[in-house]
């Protein structure tokens, strides 16, 4: 990994992947989290939205990137909460890949969550 920009975070995720949208879920996350939400009794038709729904522990620095044909999942929090990250791939049933440290800060661990090709 190039060294990392740390006067402008954004400029370090472009230079990481020039393909990155912040705070953009992709579609497939999207309905993911919605039926969940679903299944859990959370989600409210008018009220609810996908993003309002994400772990704030776990969500902190997050968008999307372009891999292949697929946009995934990114998120970039400070620490390494590894377990959670594990619980929400779970939950999500998406493959989880793990870069340390992530491209926003030296403090942060990149997680990228992509869709199984199962699915």
């Amino acid at each position: 990994m190039k060294k990392q920009n740390t006067t402008n975070p954004f400029q370090a995720l472009k230079d990481w992947d020039a393909t990155f949208l912040h705070h953009h879920l992709p579609v497939w996350a999207k309905k993911k989290i919605r039926l969940w939400a679903i299944e859990c009794g959370t989600w409210q038709a008018g009220l609810s939205t996908a993003h309002g729904l994400l772990p704030r522990e776990l969500f902190d620095h997050w968008g999307s990137v372009l891999r292949e044909d697929t946009r995934v999942l990114y998120t970039m929090p400070y620490g390494y909460p590894d377990a959670l990250a594990e619980i929400w791939a779970g939950i999500m049933d998406c493959k989880l890949e793990t870069i340390k440290p992530g491209p926003w800060h030296e403090m942060t661990t990149c997680y990228l969550f992509s869709p199984n090709p199962e699915n």
